[in-house]
């Protein structure tokens, strides 16, 4: 058996370095490059890196505790965190592009918890000196980060203690010289004991917008705060909600703030949000009814343009799996906004499969572009898990009459990350990173990148 796995797993890594895999599904060409030479550590996130210059990449945390940059043509591997074994241990990696340089921030955990940043030089490859941004607050593996050309906005999620014991806050550093120095550790939520669930937006000015569950006196809000050139803002509180779990997903468009977020009121969960027109001094909130007993196992939103806004859950609903448990699985739940996110739409279905609840479907992953929507996610029809399609052109309301698979149905397991939205475009095709398991036992798993186009 081990000399078999061995022989597979080494004509997996020669096929993949002679030409990349392709299927034609329908009319819907799907090409798909597999790296089996890696193996990744899946508790870590992992990232499609389009630059404007140097092509596509991946980022990832390897089973070793590397954190790799990997050229989706194979032709390059960078080491972003070079050292001995003791100053590895990353978690909760980020990235962003700015200025012709890739800038990486991450969590280490060695004898103490820090934060740590490097930046890659892509016109000349040179990776600069590691800094180490924050140690004081204890950090956490919940990062963001995010920048503008020498503007550097970098928010987590710290746990350090006071004279009255713990004290989970959110922080926040900002470097203003393109990565070269960072300022000190600000404290976001000073006024709770109680923080998590960081989000980030940043702007093209390079401010920052900071959305997070606080809890004081035992009651749940929601909190916005503000950076400029000027310094942090006074928090706002958008108002009291449930017990947040998972899923904050702010967007600003135009100068429009929108924040989307699930939670649950004595244990029936429902996702709300909340909109703003002036600057986030003050919010609108709207409940989504027919999410009320959904529990959330996926959520993603975005903008195809400043009117049309699509959101995207994976969800069981507790009342059916109650009612009957055998429809305990993960359905789609799509919604769209054409007046920029004041009204929204029942919820719409996109999947189709005739076992319907019976059979699990989560994990969506969205992009759009004005009223064109695809969306991509991980389907069970096939016992297995397998990356399934669809997509949209007249913003959202009607779907293909057929779901479309981005792999061999019923091949392999290959899997989306439960957080990070990786579906991009790209120079024409759509890119979509998952991670494919190399056997049923689903415990190791290397980086798949599948790219289609929509033929219509």
């Amino acid at each position: 058996m081990l000399i078999r796995s061995v022989r597979s797993l080494l004509t997996m890594v020669i096929l993949s370095l002679i030409y990349p895999v392709s299927y034609v599904f329908s009319q819907h060409a799907v090409e798909e490059k597999i790296f089996p030479e890696f193996t990744l550590e899946l508790k870590q996130p992992r990232y499609l890196v389009p630059t404007s210059k140097n092509g596509l990449w991946i980022a990832f945390v390897s089973s070793n505790y590397d954190i790799f940059l990997q050229d989706i043509s194979k032709k390059k591997k960078i080491l972003i965190n070079p050292g001995p074994g003791q100053e590895k241990n990353p978690s909760e990696i980020v990235w962003c592009e700015s200025n012709d340089k890739l800038h990486f921030a991450w969590r280490l955990k060695s004898q103490s918890k820090s934060l740590e940043f490097a930046s890659l030089d892509l016109a000349t490859g040179q990776l600069g000196e590691k800094i180490t941004v924050d140690k004081s607050s204890e950090p956490m593996p919940r990062i963001k980060m995010g920048c503008r050309d020498n503007t550097i906005n970098l928010v987590w999620y710290g746990e350090r203690g006071d004279e009255r014991g713990k004290k989970y806050s959110i922080y926040a550093s900002r470097s203003r010289d393109g990565g070269k120095t960072f300022s000190q550790a600000f404290e976001v939520t000073p006024q709770t004991r109680a923080s998590l669930y960081p989000t980030l937006i940043t702007d093209e000015k390079g401010n920052a917008y900071v959305f997070t569950e606080v809890v004081t006196s035992d009651k749940h809000k929601m909190l916005f705060r503000k950076a400029t050139d000027k310094g942090w803002e006074e928090p706002v509180i958008i108002g009291e909600v449930g017990t947040v779990s998972l899923y904050i997903r702010p967007l600003k468009v135009g100068n429009r703030l929108l924040v989307f977020w699930f939670n649950s009121y004595d244990g029936v969960p429902v996702t709300e949000m909340a909109l703003s027109d002036d600057d986030g001094k003050t919010w609108k909130r709207y409940t989504f009814e027919a999410t009320r007993n959904l529990d959330l196992t996926g959520m993603q939103v975005v903008a195809g343009d400043e009117n049309n806004i699509y959101l995207v859950l994976s969800a069981v609903n507790l009342k059916e799996k109650n009612d009957d448990p055998q429809k305990a699985k993960d359905q789609l739940f799509f919604f769209y906004s054409h007046d920029g996110g004041k009204t929204f739409s029942s919820p719409v279905s996109i999947r189709h499969d005739q076992f319907g609840s019976y059979t699990r479907a989560h994990l969506p992953n969205i992009l759009a572009k004005g009223k064109n929507v695809v969306v991509v996610w991980n389907d069970y029809r096939n016992i297995r898990a397998n990356l399934y399609m669809n997509y949209s052109t007249d913003g959202g309301i009607t779907w293909q009459a057929k779901d479309i698979p981005l792999e061999e149905p019923g091949k392999y397991n290959t899997v989306l990350h439960w957080d990070i939205d990786n579906l991009i475009e790209y120079k024409g095709a759509y890119y979509i990173l998952a991670h494919r398991f190399r056997d049923d036992a689903m415990e190791a798993a290397y980086p798949v990148v599948i790219s289609f186009k929509i033929t219509k």
